[in-house]
């Protein structure tokens, strides 16, 4: 497992803190009835959602105006019966990233296909996954890494215009 603090010094040169509180992670977590993984909680505590890499994640607060982990994972719970113990971190083109509250690999890359076979793993193309949350926050932090030494890092305009991958917005 990836050492919480060397993640929050490595962010912190990427990007600025934008953690959630204590008291708003218990709350999603009620809202899900679901328990994160202590390394969860920890990176969420400087880290609450948004572009790290080419990935897009979920904005943490659900108080927020973003697209939030607590709205996407209601939603697809009601539409496609996602099980309990899964919360909805992003949405890709065709793929969608979960993590597994309660089992590892507890991060799962699928595509929409296989939503329905999460709890069984019987995946018609087999999905990239994370041992742990930190893990997958370290690949999102390498990500970073490499794109702003091969783009540099994004300047206010380019912000309002593309998103973290360099992808026009529509």
């Amino acid at each position: 497992m990836q050492n919480i603090s060397e993640l929050r010094v490595k962010y912190e040169k990427l990007q600025p803190i934008n953690g959630v509180s204590e008291e708003m992670i218990n709350k999603i977590q009620e809202s899900l009835s679901v328990e994160f993984p202590r390394d969860f909680y920890e990176i969420a505590s400087f880290y609450g959602g948004g572009g790290l890499g080419a990935i897009d994640v979920h904005c943490f607060e659900h108080t927020s105006d973003d697209v939030n982990i607590v709205d996407e994972t209601i939603k697809l719970r009601e539409c496609v019966d996602v099980p309990q113990n899964f919360v909805v971190l992003a949405e890709l083109d065709e793929s969608i990233i979960f993590m597994d509250t309660e089992n590892l690999p507890a991060i799962i890359w699928c595509g929409f296909e296989d939503i329905h076979q999460l709890n069984k793993r019987e995946f018609s193309t087999k999905p990239t996954v994370w041992n742990t949350f930190a893990d997958f926050f370290k690949q999102l932090l390498d990500d970073e890494e490499h794109e702003i030494s091969m783009y540099g890092p994004m300047n206010e305009i380019q912000e309002k215009y593309y998103d973290s991958s360099g992808t026009p917005y529509a």
